[in-house]
């Protein structure tokens, strides 16, 4: 069996000017360009199922203009700083540590030590890579032991050999626009709130200040409407607030002690709406109904029966119960490592930058609080199913959720199963996902 490689150099970068190299941000044409070559993986059915960048700020800018191109949403970027400045074997070390479950990763780095990543792989002498540019490279299946050249080069795409414009709507459609298909998907708020009993509407001034609007702006891939619109109304108009935010989020927050926090690279997700296109990946076919399309999909923890997060955790802080198949975490063993995050294929997992405590709405004194550097995720509510209780998620959905025993015939969501067409998130991995979705 053999794995894929994608390599992908950062777009241009602007001049020095404050900060240091780390700092630099990418220039608009090299934004362009990261979606361009993104647009060409889009088109050849490349799409990777795990992407890391060097979190130098160029590169990441990179890496995200790329997954939003691709309809994927930058929301799973991983970002590794071994990648900024690497050495061969720096970069061999990261290869080597991605989960094995990924069978096609994005890289997005930094020259020299991509070129010179590509040339050892391959063994050719020229491993060239402009900026933007990107290296197809087929691997053997072990990234522990990657001799040199062991891989076999498919594809190296430079900006000039991509057209210009973007295709519309579909990777495989003949019109050609602009900028990438997901500019056109629009979302809206109107922000809202009653003052001495009366509604009042806000509105502010369009970009060319001529006529008033409400907060409106791209929907953003990997962000439902509701959430796209949620970010417009704060970055437009400064308005924070609930953007029809389904109960059983706020209870599984509130049970949970999870924190609010405005950062999004800091965000706390148990569970979370997400697009189709995201949440099934490799089940997006080109004719989907507009309910499928437009529809927000709950996701959380899938609580697999093989679980690769659990295999990675060196402290045993990740573990499967034995008696009914949940994966839990023990908050005090975590030490931080973020090995579990690295081979969670779903993006189910939650790191705490800082702490997490001040951004509580309101403590539940029953559930323990986190604090920082520690991993965090969903339970399945364990602590409720120990008195008897269905996870809250499950208590507050009036029917949209089933929780049973997948093992038990006479169960309900045996019985759900048997009688509907369920799909479950990204299958052909192995982990064997517990959370089977209706369609």
């Amino acid at each position: 069996m053999t794995r894929q490689l994608l390599l992908l150099r950062h777009g241009k970068a602007e001049k020095f000017e404050q900060g240091g190299d780390f700092e630099r941000p990418i220039s608009d044409p090299g934004k362009r360009g990261a979606q361009r070559m993104a647009t060409w993986i889009w088109r050849n059915e490349l799409m990777p199922d795990y992407v890391i960048s060097s979190p130098a700020a160029r590169a990441l800018e990179t890496a995200r203009k790329a997954c939003k191109a691709m309809g994927m949403g930058p929301q799973g970027i991983v970002e590794d700083q071994r990648i900024y400045q690497a050495t061969t074997d720096d970069l061999l070390r990261v290869l080597g540590e991605i989960p094995q479950t990924a069978r096609r990763v994005l890289f997005v780095g930094h020259n020299p030590g991509l070129k010179k990543l590509l040339s050892y792989l391959d063994g050719e002498n020229d491993g060239r890579l402009p900026k933007a540019a990107l290296a197809q490279l087929e691997l053997p299946d072990n990234w522990l032991e990657l001799p040199p050249g062991c891989g076999r080069r498919l594809a190296r795409i430079r900006l000039r050999d991509l057209p210009e414009k973007f295709p519309f709507p579909g990777p495989h459609d003949t019109e050609l626009r602009d900028r990438p298909a997901y500019y056109y998907s629009q979302s809206a708020v109107i922000p809202w709130r009653l003052q001495d009993g009366e509604a009042e509407i806000l509105v502010i001034l369009s970009s060319k200040k001529k006529h008033w609007v409400v907060p409106k702006g791209i929907k953003e891939p990997g962000m439902t409407p509701q959430e796209s619109a949620a970010e417009e109304a704060l970055e437009e108009a400064g308005v924070e607030g609930i953007v029809d935010v389904e109960p059983l989020v706020e209870a599984c927050d509130t049970i949970h002690n999870v924190p609010h926090l405005q950062n999004k690279r800091h965000e706390i997700k148990w569970i979370w709406e997400t697009h189709y296109h995201n949440a099934f990946p490799g089940k997006a076919g080109r004719f989907l109904s507009e309910e499928v399309e437009h529809n927000p999909f709950i996701v959380l923890c899938n609580h697999c029966e093989n679980p690769p997060c659990v295999r990675a955790c060196p402290t045993k802080a990740t573990f499967k119960r034995e008696s009914d198949g949940i994966v839990l975490m023990d908050f005090h063993r975590c030490i931080g490592c973020r090995f579990c995050m690295a081979a969670c294929p779903f993006g189910a997992r939650s790191f705490n930058y800082r702490d997490p405590r001040p951004f509580i709405k309101k403590t539940n004194k029953k559930f323990p609080t986190r604090m920082k550097g520690v991993v965090e995720k969903c339970n399945f509510c364990a602590e409720r199913l120990a008195e008897g209780q269905l996870p809250a998620c499950v208590e507050v959905s009036k029917g949209k959720l089933a929780f049973g025993d997948l093992y038990d015939p006479q169960s309900e969501v045996r019985e759900l199963i048997r009688t509907h067409y369920t799909i479950r998130r990204k299958q052909v991995l192995g982990t064997e996902p517990s959370v089977y979705y209706i369609v």
